[in-house]
């Protein structure tokens, strides 16, 4: 997940963000707040599929869980809910202007600190402003990050730590800044990766996972949760058999929903629900 925040990160500034480190704060309020509307709807549609068909699925969910939705988010959506304060933090002038060496140190400390947090969905969102920052300095252009040595540093200490602790990762992952410094070195390592080999990037199937991540996101949770369920029940119980279909069906699912609600013209209504709204008012 961190690899994750990184590109969000990266994609916030890219997108909200003028040549002169200043948010574009009316499209930025827009997308915030559609970011929300699409997070109430699909939590309050998943936790109440979740009550319906709770023998099927992995997880439960009830009543208590969908009204605190504004603090504790259901399941996967937790990723959503955090890149919504995310963005609402990072939003606030004078923020992204701060050179990397005030960055870095305040968003490490608050990361490292995450871990004494336990009040609602606070520790996550501590967490991940680190990996977030990251993304941004990165968009930024900041050179320590487009530095090879630094990259191969941060990337071997990562595999080292992996090593010592044979892979084990419940081991190293309550040692705060060893769970940092191995997801930033795997991170960034993939980051590097794509740089130097153009082609990765260019993959077709890649680009449409990228075009529709926020889809694929919302709606693979609906499968996944009973996946497993469903494969064992159909006498598919082989693990990497059913990894694998778990995986195809979580992916062309929501492609085929995407792919339908464009073709009858309602995808907006679903997943930019308020840039239809607002489009719906302008021509009226």
């Amino acid at each position: 997940m961190p690899f994750f925040f990184i590109l969000s990160g990266f994609v916030f500034f890219r997108s909200y963000f003028d040549e002169n480190l200043k948010p574009k704060i009316s499209k930025l309020k827009w997308q915030i707040l559609n970011l929300a509307v699409v997070y109430a709807f699909f939590s309050i549609v998943y936790g109440i599929f979740r009550m319906i068909f709770a023998k099927y699925s992995n997880g439960e969910t009830n009543i208590s869980d969908l009204l605190m939705i504004w603090a504790k988010p259901i399941a996967e959506y937790w990723y959503l809910y955090t890149l919504i304060f995310l963005y609402l933090i990072f939003m606030i002038p004078g923020i992204v202007k701060q050179k990397i060496l005030i960055l870095i140190p305040s968003a490490l400390l608050i990361c490292i600190l995450s871990i004494y947090v336990n009040v609602w969905s606070l520790g996550s969102i501590m967490y991940y402003t680190l990996y977030f920052c990251v993304g941004i300095l990165i968009s930024r252009g900041e050179k320590l990050f487009e530095s090879k040595i630094f990259t191969a540093l941060i990337s071997l200490t990562s595999i080292a730590l992996m090593t010592i602790y044979k892979g084990d990762i419940e081991g190293f992952n309550d040692v705060q800044i060893i769970k940092i410094a191995v997801a930033l070195g795997i991170s960034l390592g993939i980051i590097f990766l794509f740089k130097q080999i153009p082609i990765l990037g260019e993959n077709p199937f890649l680009k449409l996972c990228g075009l529709h991540c926020l889809e694929i996101y919302i709606i693979h949770g609906f499968f996944t949760s009973g996946n497993r369920t469903i494969l064992h029940l159909l006498g598919i119980t082989e693990p990497y058999t059913s990894i694998l279909l778990n995986f195809i069906i979580s992916l062309l699912v929501p492609f085929a929903i995407v792919w339908l609600f464009k073709k009858i013209k309602i995808y907006d209504l679903f997943f930019r629900p308020i840039y239809f709204i607002k489009s719906k008012m302008i021509r009226n």
